[in-house]
């Protein structure tokens, strides 16, 4: 999913939903580049970091803060075989 797709989306979710974090992110932001790196495994086996953001709409470095802000948080159950490629 894009940002740009997400307005009306956005509207209807709670309060704490758009709760800045630390890094300015919201929790819904984390969710949203959770879901979509989720979703980039499943078709993708190998994606560099310019490749995925394009995808996304995002800069690498977006996405690699990403990746790795989901690879600190992955449990078992939610690894994915998604590789991204700094290079």
């Amino acid at each position: 999913m894009r940002k740009a797709d997400l307005q009306d989306f956005i509207s209807e979710l709670d309060e704490h939903h758009l709760c800045q974090t630390s890094d300015r992110s919201t929790v819904f932001d984390r969710a949203l580049m959770d879901h979509n790196l989720l979703s980039a495994s499943k078709l993708y086996t190998n994606i560099s970091f310019v490749e995925l953001g394009a995808l996304l709409g995002i800069s690498a470095a977006e996405v690699c803060h990403a990746s790795r802000a989901s690879a600190r948080s992955a449990t078992p159950t939610h690894t994915s075989s998604l590789f991204v490629d700094s290079g």
